[in-house]
C-alpha cells in the first residue's frame, strides 16, 4: 500500500520527532519540503506567527499549485495511521479564502485523494486549521501531504508550527467530571426509589465496565449525580455521555439538570439534551451543552439520565464534562457580522434558549452576528402563565433588557397557538371547557396582559401561530381555540393585540407557506383581514424547510404574499434540515451535504434579497446546530455555526459564495 499525503504548503523548517508525534516549524532549512505544481516556495521573516519564520508559498499560476511534504518515514513507524494534524495558515487577499488539506492515497500505482479538511481562512489573520488523518492497516510505502487554496491562486500565502499528533494523545483540557465505571460508581446514584445501579462488566464503550441501570417505572427515572460544586457560576460545558440499549428497538434518552438558584422558587428542570435516539444493540455518543448563569448563587445542580419509555433499561459509560472556556473553544470574531453584511437588505435575527442568555460568550456572539432576538420558548403561553390572571415574567423580561442593552429589538413569539398552551386555560374551574364568550374573554385578558407587560419594548409579534390546516375543507385548523369560538378568533386575537400596543406591529405565522394549497388559504385570510381593517401588517414564513424543499415555491410565495396591500414579510424561523425524509439518521455530516446545504442556503438568500423591498427581518430558528430543536431528535446540522461555533459553509455560502466548492453529484 503506497500513501502519498501531499501538504500543499510547507517547507523549510525545524524538525522536531517525538516517537509518535511530529512537529515541524520554519526556521532553517527547506527539506523534507517540495513544491507542488507550479509555485515557488520559500522561509519568510516577513510574516511569522511563532519563532523567526514561516513557510511562504508564492507565484502560483493555478489552484492546484502549492507545495508537498513528504512523511513516509515518519507514518513506516506504525501499523495504521490515526492521527490529528494542525497547522497555521495565513494570506493577504482582499477577501476571505478557503485552504484545503488533501491526502493522496496511492495503492498499487493507483492514486486516491481524500479531503481531510477545508476551512475558510480570513485576510491578515492567522488561522489554525486541523483534520483528523486515519486509514487502514499499512504498510505505508509512501506518506505525503498537500494543502491547496482552490478558490483563488492569485494570492501568496503562508503555513507554520505544523504538527502530527496520534488522535488519542489529543488533549482535552479542561475536564471537571469523567466517569468511566471501571469497577467504581464513580459518585452516581439511583435516581427513584427502585432504581438500580451496578457496574455491568459485560458491555462497555471502553475500559472494562459501564452504569447497568435498572428497576425503573418512570420517566424521570435513572442515574444522577450531583455537580454542584463542580459547574461554576458564568461557564459553559459540554457533556458528553455514551448510551447503550439493547431493548430490540430503537428508544430515546433524555439528559437533564435539576437546578435551583438563590431565589428562586421552586426546583427548575432544564434539558441538555431532549430525546435522543439511541438504536438498539449500538453504543451511541450524546452530546450537549449546558450554562451556569452568571453570578448565580447554585443551591442545586443534579444532572441525570432518562428516558420517556419508563421502564427502559440502559448502560451509560465514558461520561464526560468538559469546561467549553479551558477547551479554547471559541467563536471566529474575525468573520463578517452577518448583520453588517445584511444591513442594507434585512434585519438579521436568531431565536434564542434562556441558557444563551447565561453565557458570556454566547451573548458576545449575538451581539457581533444579529440586530433582532426572538425567544425560542420564554414568551410562549406554558412559559407566560402561572395560573389564570398571574405570570412569570423573570425569564422573559431578561430577553427584553439584553436587547436594550445591546441596540437590538425583539419579536414576541407567540400569543394565541394551538401548542404550548396548557389545556387548563380553556377549562373553568370545575374543568369543563369555556364559552364562547368567557374564551373570548379570557383571550382577551390575557393579549392585554402579556403585551401590555412589554407595551414599547417588543416591536413586532406573532400574535396566531399556524392556525391553517390545508387538509380541511376551509383551510382552519380544528385548535380549541377554533373548536370553542370559531375562525373569528383569530380576527379578534389581532385587535386585541392593537389595543394593548397600537405600534407594535402584528403578524400571522406559519410553517410550509410555500405548499400551494396551504400558500392560498393563508392569502385568503391575511387578504380577507386586512380588507375588513383588521389591524395585522405581516405574515411571518417559518422557513423550517430542508435541502429537497423548492425554492422557486418559495419565491412564488413571497412574490403572492407581498402583493397584498399593506402586508410585510418575515421570515420567522429559518433553519434547513439536510435530510429528504424522516427516519434517516446520519452519523455525521458529509462533506458533500454541507455543500448541499450550502448552495440551498445562497439561492435561498438570492430570493431573499431579491424581495428585500418587502422583506424586513430574516430570523434563524437557533444560534448552532447542537442548539436547534431539529437535533433533539436525531442528528441534524440546520444552521450556519457548528457545535464549537465554527462558520459552515452554509454561513460563508450567505456572506461570500465565492469560497464554496462545486456541490458533487
Amino acid at each position: 500500500m503506497k500513501l502519498i499525503f501531499v501538504l500543499s504548503i510547507l517547507i523549510g523548517l525545524t524538525l522536531s520527532v517525538q516517537a509518535d508525534s511530529l512537529n515541524l516549524s520554519f526556521e532553517s532549512n527547506i527539506e523534507p519540503f517540495s513544491r507542488f505544481g507550479v509555485a515557488n516556495v520559500e522561509l519568510s521573516k516577513s510574516v511569522v506567527f511563532h519563532g523567526q519564520s514561516s513557510l511562504k508559498v508564492a507565484d502560483r499560476r493555478s489552484t492546484w499549485d502549492g507545495c508537498q511534504l513528504d512523511l513516509t518515514q515518519f507514518f513506516q513507524q506504525f501499523k495504521k495511521i490515526d492521527h490529528e494534524i494542525s497547522m497555521y495558515i495565513f494570506h493577504r487577499s482582499s477577501n476571505p479564502e478557503l485552504f484545503r488539506i488533501i491526502a493522496v492515497l496511492q495503492v498499487d500505482k493507483t492514486s486516491q485523494r481524500i479531503t481531510l479538511m477545508e476551512k475558510v481562512v480570513m485576510p491578515n489573520t492567522w488561522k489554525k486549521i486541523s483534520a483528523r488523518f486515519t486509514t487502514t492497516e499499512g504498510p505505508f510505502e509512501n506518506v505525503s501531504l498537500l494543502i491547496l487554496s482552490p478558490s483563488n491562486h492569485e494570492h501568496d500565502y503562508y503555513v507554520d508550527l505544523l504538527s502530527v499528533v496520534p488522535t488519542e494523545k489529543v488533549l482535552h483540557p479542561g475536564t471537571v467530571l469523567y466517569s468511566s465505571f471501571d469497577g467504581s460508581l464513580d459518585g452516581w446514584q439511583p435516581r427513584g426509589a427502585d432504581v438500580n445501579l451496578a457496574i455491568d462488566g459485560t458491555t462497555a464503550k471502553s475500559g472494562s465496565g459501564s452504569l447497568k441501570v435498572r428497576g425503573r417505572t418512570k420517566n424521570w427515572h435513572g442515574a444522577q449525580i450531583d455537580v454542584k460544586n463542580v459547574l461554576q457560576s458564568g461557564k459553559s460545558y459540554e457533556f458528553t455521555v455514551w448510551v447503550y440499549q439493547n431493548s430490540g428497538e430503537d428508544q430515546r434518552i433524555t439528559l437533564t439538570m435539576q437546578r435551583k438558584y438563590a431565589g428562586d422558587e421552586e426546583t427548575n428542570y432544564d434539558t441538555i439534551v431532549w430525546q435522543r435516539l439511541v438504536p438498539t444493540g449500538k453504543w451511541t455518543e450524546i452530546k450537549g451543552t449546558y450554562s451556569v448563569r452568571l453570578n448565580a448563587i447554585v443551591e442545586e445542580l443534579t444532572f441525570y439520565v432518562e428516558s420517556p419509555n419508563p421502564t427502559l433499561e440502559y448502560n451509560i459509560d465514558e461520561v464526560m464534562i468538559v469546561d467549553r472556556s479551558v477547551m479554547l473553544v471559541e467563536p471566529e470574531w474575525e468573520i463578517p457580522s452577518l448583520k453588517e453584511v445584511f444591513k442594507d437588505h434585512f434585519r438579521m435575527g436568531v431565536a434564542l434558549p434562556y441558557k444563551v442568555l447565561m453565557n458570556p460568550m454566547e451573548r458576545k456572539l449575538v451581539v457581533k452576528h444579529f440586530n433582532s432576538i426572538t425567544a425560542e420558548n420564554e414568551m410562549k403561553p406554558e412559559s407566560l402563565l402561572v395560573s389564570i390572571g398571574k405570570y412569570s415574567f423573570l425569564r422573559a423580561d431578561e430577553y427584553i433588557r439584553f436587547a436594550e442593552e445591546n441596540g437590538m429589538v425583539v419579536r414576541g413569539h407567540t400569543l394565541v397557538w394551538h401548542s404550548q398552551t396548557p389545556e387548563w386555560f380553556f377549562r373553568d374551574e370545575t374543568g369543563k371547557f369555556l364559552s364562547k364568550e368567557a374564551m373570548i374573554e379570557r383571550m382577551r385578558q390575557y393579549i392585554h396582559d402579556v403585551v401590555g407587560h412589554f407595551k414599547g419594548k417588543i416591536y413586532a409579534w406573532d400574535v396566531v401561530n399556524e392556525a391553517i390546516d390545508p387538509s380541511q375543507p376551509d383551510g382552519y385548523r380544528r385548535s380549541l381555540w377554533y373548536q370553542i369560538i370559531g375562525p373569528e378568533y383569530i380576527e379578534l386575537a389581532f385587535r386585541f393585540a392593537h389595543e394593548a400596543d397600537p405600534n407594535a406591529l402584528l403578524f400571522y405565522n406559519d410553517y410550509n407557506t410555500f405548499e400551494p394549497r396551504k400558500r392560498e388559504f393563508i392569502y385568503k385570510l391575511v387578504k380577507g383581514l386586512k380588507e375588513k381593517g383588521v389591524p395585522i401588517h405581516g405574515i411571518g414564513m417559518q422557513q423550517h424547510v430542508c435541502i429537497f424543499d423548492s425554492i422557486a415555491e418559495i419565491d412564488k410565495t413571497i412574490q403572492l404574499f407581498k402583493s397584498i396591500p399593506g402586508i410585510k414579510i418575515h421570515v420567522t424561523e429559518l433553519d434547513v434540515s439536510v435530510y429528504r425524509d424522516q427516519t434517516s439518521n446520519y452519523p455525521s455530516l458529509s462533506y458533500e451535504l454541507a455543500i448541499e446545504q450550502a448552495h440551498f442556503y445562497r439561492r435561498l438568500f438570492d430570493v431573499y434579497k431579491k424581495h428585500s423591498d418587502a422583506i424586513e427581518n430574516v430570523t434563524f430558528w437557533g444560534l448552532k446546530d447542537d442548539y436547534s430543536w431539529k437535533s433533539q431528535r436525531r442528528n441534524d446540522w440546520p444552521l450556519l455555526f457548528d457545535r464549537n461555533y465554527q462558520a459552515k459553509y452554509a454561513y460563508w455560502a450567505i456572506v461570500d459564495p465565492h469560497v464554496l466548492p462545486t456541490p458533487q453529484k
